[in-house]
């Protein structure tokens, strides 16, 4: 699942401004990626993901999991904080569907001030899914995170980057990585937002490319506390998924 999409915050937080009273969010929606992944045959997943958002001031507090489906021939996991591509020479597909990784997570913003606004976050992902199934490295991992956002009147950038610390399940040794991320969006009207965003993050796997997509997306902000993300991705190299599409819907109470 190329869950960075949705939970890297461009649905809810691309405003450079923080939500002054408490405030519940739930999302869902609809995501599906192609991609070889360096492999000699493509792997499609399709995921439902499910996450739930307390906001209250500066502070954010998010879970989230997903329904998945798998078309694999290995060497593809699914779900989690997005998807490991740690190579397969297998060529015959298999199918597998279920639940994938529970990640929770809080960021809390640090200086808000002259258009500026400064996050920082921590993740774990908890080993939930099947790791039997590809859905599941087994493992837990654990990500630090700043994000800078600049506000220029209708004009909104983005940069951050950050660590994470990955489990290695028994008999193999993933490295750690580094992962970065920057983009921009602009306001079409007060309903309605677009951008593009560029996330990068390095093989857990020594020697393979690091994971590149590039993403193009519009909110749309709907009556009655609903928003509206549609968005498209597309990989920079062989190690990405070749190209991606989904749709994600949220709720405030």
């Amino acid at each position: 699942m190329t869950s960075s999409k949705i939970l890297s915050g461009v649905l809810l937080c691309v405003a450079a401004s923080t939500v002054s009273a408490a405030e519940v969010t739930a999302l869902s929606g609809l995501d599906y990626s192609l991609g070889s992944y360096g492999n000699s045959v493509k792997t499609s997943i399709t995921a439902v993901p499910l996450i739930a958002k307390y906001t209250n001031g500066p502070l954010v507090l998010k879970a989230s999991t997903a329904i998945i489906q798998m078309t694999s021939p290995g060497g593809v996991i699914a779900g989690g904080d997005g998807n490991l591509a740690i190579g397969s020479t297998n060529t015959n597909k298999r199918t597998v569907s279920g639940f994938g990784d529970l990640i929770v997570g809080s960021s809390y913003t640090v200086h808000e001030g002259d258009g500026w606004l400064v996050d920082v976050t921590g993740k774990i992902k908890l080993p939930t899914g099947e790791k039997d199934k590809g859905l599941s490295t087994g493992k837990t991992d654990y990500t630090a995170l700043v994000d800078v956002y600049k506000s220029l009147q209708k004009v909104t950038v983005n940069f951050g980057g950050g660590y994470k610390w990955v489990g290695d399940p028994a008999g193999v040794n993933f490295r750690n990585v580094y992962l970065w991320n920057g983009g921009v969006s602009t306001k079409l009207s007060d309903a309605v937002r677009v951008g593009m965003s560029l996330d990068y993050a390095q093989s857990v796997v020594t020697g393979r490319k690091p994971r590149q997509e590039l993403m193009a997306y519009m909110l749309r902000q709907l009556e009655g506390g609903w928003k509206l993300q549609l968005y498209g991705s597309a990989g920079l190299n062989s190690n990405s998924p070749d190209f991606g599409a989904g749709a994600v819907i949220g709720y405030n109470y």
